[in-house]
C-alpha cells in the first residue's frame, strides 16, 4: 500500500504483473489518482481497477476495461464486495 500516487507507480513499475488488481483513490497526494491510473495502464493495459472516487469524479473518468467506482466513504464489507466482483471479471476474461 502506497501513501501517494508517485510511491504507488514507483511500487508498480518495480513489478508490474506482480499486481493482479489495483485500488486507487482518485484524490491521492503527489499524483493525482487519475494520473496514477493513466500510467498504470501504459504499462498493463488489462490491469482491473477500484476506483474510490466521488460521484462527481466518476462521471469525468472514461476507462475501458475492467474498472469499478466504489464512492466514499467505503465500508469494509463494500470494499471486500467490489474485490469479489471485480475478481469474477478477470476471470470471464481470462
Amino acid at each position: 500500500m502506497a501513501e501517494d500516487g508517485l510511491s504507488a507507480l514507483r511500487e508498480f513499475r518495480a513489478d508490474p504483473f506482480g499486481f493482479d488488481a489495483a485500488i486507487v483513490d482518485l484524490d491521492l497526494p503527489v499524483m493525482s489518482g487519475s494520473e496514477l491510473v493513466g500510467h498504470l495502464r501504459t504499462v498493463y493495459r488489462d490491469l482491473p481497477l477500484l476506483l474510490i472516487a466521488s460521484a462527481l469524479q466518476r462521471t469525468e473518468l472514461e476507462l475501458e476495461g475492467d474498472v469499478l467506482f466504489a464512492a466514499k466513504p467505503l465500508v469494509e464489507h463494500q470494499l471486500v464486495s467490489r474485490l469479489r466482483v471485480l475478481r469474477s471479471l478477470k476471470r470471464l476474461c481470462a
